[in-house]
């Protein structure tokens, strides 16, 4: 995997997708408790972990298609800005009569979400040279998956306990926004 993140571009991707994708985790988690702590109801939370899924579901299976057909780094940038401010409108939510905006929000940031993740994964082939930088880097991108999945989720939980649901939704805004200057920074070779 160290040797992968050699080549710039590959680390520059690497960071973004940890960055990226730790976002969504720290979302998934606090995104539920905030429910909860708003409404006191098992249901509505039930309800927030099908807002974030449902989008999987649709998006997921169609957004590789779409990512083949447009240029990757363009997607990725534009995935992370448009989630950074999507996310910002989280800012409203005070009461648990908002809480159809949070559904709403995550909905649409999950959607986007299904965009991110293939066009990161899409655009690897591009930046290595052979086969066996190629499975390098593939292989990185698959820690920089896990490591968000281990990462993101303890970030929110701790982002919520300590500081409110409020101060994750900042720190996924932020980390959309550095995800974007990374990718921005990838220069793809032409072939």
């Amino acid at each position: 995997m160290f040797q992968a993140l050699k080549n710039r571009n590959i680390a520059l991707l690497f960071g973004a997708h940890v960055i990226s994708v730790g976002g969504d985790m720290i979302l998934f988690v606090a995104l539920p408790f905030w429910v909860f702590q708003l409404t006191g109801s098992a249901m509505a939370t039930g309800i927030m972990f099908i807002a974030l899924t449902i989008p999987q579901l649709i998006f997921s299976p169609i957004a590789g298609v779409f990512v083949d057909r447009w240029d990757r780094k363009r997607v990725m940038i534009l995935s992370d800005l448009l989630r950074a401010a999507i996310v910002l409108g989280y800012f409203v939510v005070n009461t648990a009569e908002q809480v159809w905006i949070i559904y709403l929000l995550a909905f649409m940031e999950s959607s986007v979400s299904q965009f991110f993740r293939p066009a990161s994964l899409a655009l690897i082939p591009n930046l290595v040279d052979g086969e066996e930088e190629l499975a390098r880097a593939n292989a990185a991108m698959g820690a920089s998956f896990a490591l968000a999945q281990l990462g993101g989720p303890a970030i929110g939980g701790v982002l919520v306990t300590m500081f409110g649901p409020h101060a994750a939704a900042l720190f996924d805004a932020v980390s959309y926004l550095v995800s974007a200057a990374l990718v921005w920074g990838i220069v793809v070779p032409t072939r």
